[in-house]
């Protein structure tokens, strides 16, 4: 489903990378009722992209850019930044 946000909406949260950690807390944080938007910075890749390669596949699938964070945040650190005070009962039971 797509949706427009604002960028002042509190409302939703913004997972960055859809792989295993990103795709599954997008999950369930969806299935409880969070408008998620997940951000991802490889291609889309159709099932007719997928081959029995491990060569070819880790070239598709692996993101080897060099860019680097300027500053790593603990994850506890990181949710205390970006997660609204009206979402802490939500987030209570992850």
């Amino acid at each position: 489903m797509t949706k427009t946000f604002e960028l002042k909406d509190d409302s939703v949260v913004v997972v960055i990378g859809s792989g295993a950690g990103g795709g599954t807390l997008s999950n369930e944080l969806a299935q409880r009722g969070i408008s998620v938007v997940c951000l991802e910075a490889g291609p889309r890749l159709t099932l007719s992209d997928i081959v029995n390669d491990n060569a070819t596949m880790f070239g598709r699938l692996s993101w080897l850019d060099k860019r680097r964070a300027a500053r790593r945040l603990s994850a506890k650190r990181a949710l205390a930044t970006l997660r609204p005070s009206h979402l802490e009962s939500k987030f209570a039971t992850l």
